[in-house]
């Protein structure tokens, strides 16, 4: 299992440094996934409960109803399986994943802070910009993807803090960073998309932290998230720049122009 360890360690920051780095560790996982399941010639019992039945009809549905679809219509063609076949493949991670020992997952806890300070590191210190583009982005993925899964791996180190046991303050300020890195990051890109979820994963975050004390939580993060809110628009011209582009494209969609 140091393997996998190891990969769960290496895998986010392998997302923006190295082009295939993720789907090369991807498969490698996959296939260890599936070694260990059907190691002795049968898989074991306790890999499948309810849950995981309903979870891999879940990842399987996508596959399946772009099979039927090509069926009925009499036109097979390999391409619209790509994204789909990527939640097939993961049913044997997940099922690995939930069955070993939780000491082999912790090393994920790293990679997710790594990850969000590797992209951070790539747009300071490299050209940092998708072709001709001046949004930030490595120059193999398109801005929203880098900037989405940024801020993704930033929230999730946020929400690793005490996950596995009560973290020291180094581990602390190391998942800090990487949920500072991520925001940071998916600014630069500036994919407003992700920027919708801010609020709500810090609402969430917040709620989570003390639940005997979660309406005062609120009470003192509500103005204070509002404020923040209206101060990123007026004071980072990068922000206000993508929000008023949106009234913009609306004027000229409702004017008919595409």
């Amino acid at each position: 299992m140091l393997i996998i360890s190891a990969i769960l360690l290496c895998y986010p920051a392998l997302l923006f440094a190295m082009k295939g780095g993720m789907n090369g560790l991807f498969f490698l996982l996959v296939g260890l996934s599936l070694f260990t399941l059907f190691r002795g010639g049968q898989v074991h019992p306790k890999h499948f409960d309810n849950n995981a039945i309903a979870l891999a009809i879940a990842l399987s549905s996508a596959a399946l109803a772009i099979f039927l679809s090509q069926a009925y219509h009499g036109h097979f063609d390999p391409h619209p399986y790509d994204g789909a076949s990527r939640f097939l493949l993961a049913i044997p991670v997940y099922l690995v994943l939930r069955s070993i020992n939780l000491r082999t997952l912790m090393s994920f806890q790293y990679g997710l802070p790594l990850g969000a300070m590797t992209a951070l590191l790539l747009v300071l210190f490299t050209s940092g910009h998708y072709f001709n583009t001046a949004r930030a982005s490595t120059a193999f993925m398109h801005p929203i993807y880098f900037g989405d899964l940024s801020l993704m791996l930033g929230f999730l180190s946020l929400f690793s803090i005490n996950l596995f046991k009560r973290d020291a303050p180094l581990l602390i300020s190391l998942k800090t960073l990487g949920c500072v890195a991520g925001i940071y990051v998916s600014i630069l890109s500036e994919s407003r998309g992700g920027w919708i979820a801010i609020p709500i994963l810090l609402t969430m975050w917040l709620v989570i932290q003390n639940k005997k004390q979660r309406y005062i939580r609120l009470a003192y993060a509500f103005p204070l998230l509002v404020v923040t809110l209206l101060a990123s628009y007026f004071f980072i011209s990068i922000i206000q720049h993508r929000i008023d582009r949106i009234f913009y494209e609306l004027a000229n969609f409702s004017n008919g122009q595409a």
